[in-house]
């Protein structure tokens, strides 16, 4: 994957409803994803090698909520 911290804006990214923003409230590094709407998000595809394990974790925030670990998915190829 590339552009995984959004330092680049929305660089290799594909939104699903164009109320995707970019924003300095970070976890970690300058920028974090905005997510404006209700079905809003982006999507990235990248390509694995056979027989690896991948982890792919999440961290996310509402307005009134702290940054949290969302979702770590584990995928094997």
């Amino acid at each position: 994957m590339t552009n995984t911290g959004f330092e680049s804006g929305l660089t290799d990214w594909t939104t699903f409803t164009g109320t995707e923003n970019i924003t300095s409230d970070a976890f970690a590094g300058a920028n974090a994803l905005a997510l404006s709407a209700n079905g809003a998000g982006v999507d990235q595809s990248f390509s694995v090698v056979a027989g690896e394990t991948y982890t792919l974790s999440t961290y996310g925030k509402t307005s009134t909520d702290d940054w949290r670990d969302r979702k770590s998915t584990r995928l094997n190829s």
